[in-house]
């Protein structure tokens, strides 16, 4: 069936994918040419670090708020979204009547006719698809043009590992899709031990709080303000890879798996003495840069300063001002510590508005030849001055002269992208200072990334890791085999890798299968300064870290997103299906439908809301040996007869009786019976609010609320 079902969708697959956006709409399915803005009421992140991945937890309140919807009118909610290539989308929830509904893995094509034929019979459902390329659609149906509804979307984030520490990006571009801006955002964060204090890193370093909580366990919390919901927002912890290695495993019977980061310059024997030594030169115009202040500019740069130097290393900052010197007169230590305390002991802004290129520069390479002549100089600048041939070539000469015969990498980091010069030097056009920045880093052996003219914030960011990622990179290959001691590993996944060699200074990640006895062993082979290196890697099975079944979703994911890009045939389209229905991971040809209770979906008495929400999971089937329902006629047109027969357990004055709509809202409160001796007892209904007001014909739902939970009677109001 399965595979019937996939030669059918092969024909949606064909379909181009979506462009990488994120965009909130509300439309009526009726009338979809008229899309408007959707707003996002509440937001709540939970996030939980698991190793490669976090596991996030976005919970999201939707409405039409002031889109001019006439109130009665049934709205559909289509959020498209985009997350990293490398996440995987694990589980949505859909709330209902109070009570949550988790979403089933169905293949795409049944669960598309399902959605479509459910919100033609204005009932209540959501989807969600993966497009490809990152790409993301949730749809909601029905949602009132003046009520709300909602959700909870969860995923595997890949985080990024560094040797101090690790990061995961906060959805903060999915959030800022809101018509009206988020007034707060609650983020709570479960994390074991070995993951140290977390703290949220954007424009500024923000501290969350430890809440002690005896149902739901300790967790962190904090409740985030518009303006610190700043691209680049993202949680930072400890890493817990100890000499650079961490390696999680879920040791079930039928399907071992394991999950490895590597940071091969922490964990290869190297010759002593070769620590970083790096320069960071400043020079900034406000004219020449839209949406990075030099407070945001020294942020992410003292982040990456922590992630990819190790306290061996060696830093040293030089800003353009009116006298050009050193922050230091000696190399300072890179440690956490002293990074943190040189960045907090710098001004608001620290950076003069004038440009002191050429000098800083000097400065810069003065400083490292008569420290040793060891070490590297990057250079981050918004600065076109030099946009022409004769005075960009005047300065490299100059420069190159000055830096003698000691290596000095010369890397890059241009981030203006506005009020460009420029010129054509031998048929090509370069703006700003591309010329001087591209031969200059050339001819020393650095590297060079520029912002230009195209880009937000959020490639500037792209563009900070990157130039240090190039930066610091100590400058080999290493080669990673993966085994047991009797035993063997097999179907390894390695996170951003295409072929089969690493850089010394970039992390790998790896998910893969393992049959056999421990020790877990990582054998490592490479080439740095035209000197090869060996290693092995012992790991005892008491020193492994015991990871939790998502380790199986990760794996799956990674397994599928392979299988997607090697082709649509029928049998991989069959496969796919089949591991992203099994390991509820979404696939391109796979959707998550929740349906409402009368059309299959289950209400989920395990699931609990952690976002700070009361949600009642008690289950209405288990009353049905305290009290009975019955309604008639139902469907009906002017008057619905509700008969209540309670078990003498039961005493009516503790209980409550009352109308909800499809949105969740109480519209009708029922008065207390009086009882003369009979537990058996009838409302009528008559389809209006408790004011008196007749209500829209539709769907409604009669919830008696007993101290023992629950239950519900299904209304079809024929107006």
């Amino acid at each position: 069936m399965r595979l019937f079902i996939a030669l059918l969708f092969c024909m949606l697959a064909s379909l181009p994918s979506f462009s990488q956006y994120t965009h909130l709409q509300v439309l009526d399915p009726q009338r979809n040419w008229d899309q408007r803005s959707g707003t996002i009421e509440e937001a709540a992140i939970v996030m939980k670090p698991q190793g490669i991945y976090t596991l996030v937890d976005l919970y999201l309140t939707f409405s039409a708020r002031d889109q001019g919807f006439g109130a009665g009118r049934n709205l559909e909610v289509v959020l498209d979204f985009h997350l990293p290539s490398d996440a995987h989308m694990v589980d949505s929830w859909l709330w209902f009547n109070g009570q949550i509904i988790k979403a089933e893995m169905k293949d795409r094509w049944t669960a598309t006719l399902v959605y479509e034929e459910i919100v033609g019979r204005n009932q209540d459902p959501s989807i969600l698809y993966k497009e490809g390329n990152g790409q993301y659609q949730l749809r909601i149906f029905p949602m009132e043009a003046t009520a709300s509804r909602k959700v909870k979307l969860s995923y595997l984030m890949p985080a990024q590992w560094g040797a101090q520490q690790v990061s995961t990006a906060l959805p903060v571009e999915l959030l800022a899709s809101s018509w009206h801006p988020l007034q707060t955002v609650n983020l709570r964060v479960w994390q074991e031990q070995e993951w140290g204090t977390p703290r949220l890193e954007g424009n500024s370093s923000i501290a969350l709080d430890l809440i002690n909580d005896s149902e739901h366990g300790n967790f962190w919390e904090k409740k985030l303000s518009p303006d610190q919901l700043t691209g680049g927002l993202k949680l930072v912890n400890h890493s817990p890879a100890k000499d650079g290695v961490y390696v999680g495993v879920l040791g079930e019977p039928s399907n071992s798996i394991y999950q490895m980061v590597l940071i091969p310059e922490e964990a290869a024997s190297f010759p002593a003495g070769m620590g970083r030594k790096m320069m960071l030169v400043f020079d900034y115009n406000s004219d020449n840069v839209s949406g990075v202040s030099q407070a945001y500019l020294l942020n992410q740069v003292k982040q990456q300063l922590k992630e990819r130097l190790s306290p061996q290393d060696s830093f040293n900052l030089i800003f353009s001002n009116l006298f050009i010197e050193p922050w230091s007169e000696l190399w300072l230590p890179a440690d956490p510590e002293t990074i943190d305390a040189t960045f907090d002991a710098l001004s608001t802004e620290p950076i003069a508005e004038y440009s002191n290129l050429p000098s800083l520069l000097a400065e810069g390479i003065q400083f490292i030849n008569e420290t040793g002549g060891n070490g590297s100089l990057l250079l981050a600048a918004n600065n076109d001055d030099f946009d022409d041939l004769q005075s960009a070539n005047t300065l490299v000469e100059d420069l190159l002269e000055l830096r003698g015969d000691n290596q000095i990498p010369i890397n890059i980091l241009d981030y203006q992208n506005r009020n460009f010069g420029g010129t054509w030097i031998g048929n090509r056009y370069y703006r700003g200072n591309e010329y001087l920045y591209t031969n200059l880093s050339q001819l020393t052996g650095g590297e060079y990334v520029n912002q230009l003219n195209c880009c937000p914030t959020p490639t500037f960011d792209e563009n900070v890791v990157s130039i240090f990622g190039m930066a610091t990179g100590l400058q080999g290959q290493v080669d990673i085999y993966t085994g047991l001691a009797e035993g063997f590993c097999y179907q390894r996944y390695t996170l951003g890798q295409t072929g089969d060699l690493s850089s010394l200074n970039k992390p790998v990640r790896q998910l893969g299968k393992y049959n056999g006895q421990f020790p877990f062993h990582i054998e490592m082979a490479g080439e740095y300064q035209n000197a090869f290196f060996g290693n092995v890697i012992s790991i005892p099975e008491g020193e492994l870290i015991q990871s939790d079944s998502f380790l199986n979703e990760a794996w799956t994911g990674q397994l599928i997103q392979q299988m997607e890009k090697s082709g649509g045939d029928n049998g991989t389209i069959s496969a796919i299906i089949n591991q992203s229905i099994d390991a509820r991971v979404l696939s391109i040809y796979t959707a998550l439908i929740a349906l409402e209770p009368s059309q299959g979906g289950e209400i989920c008495l395990e699931c609990v809301d952690e976002s700070g929400d009361v949600v009642s999971t008690e289950d209405p089937s288990a009353l049905k040996d305290l009290l009975s329902l019955e309604a008639f006629p139902n469907p009906f047109k002017e008057k619905v007869n509700i008969r209540i027969q309670l078990n003498e357990k039961v005493r009516s004055e503790d209980c409550d009786f009352r109308i909800f709509n499809l949105m969740g809202q109480s519209v009708f409160n029922f008065a207390q019976p009086s009882l003369t001796g009979s537990n058996e007892f009838t409302f009528s209904w008559e389809g209006q609010s408790s004011a008196g007001v007749s209500l829209a014909g539709g769907v409604y739902f009669f919830v008696a609320t007993t101290p023992s939970g629950k239950a519900f009677l299904r209304l079809n109001y024929l107006k």
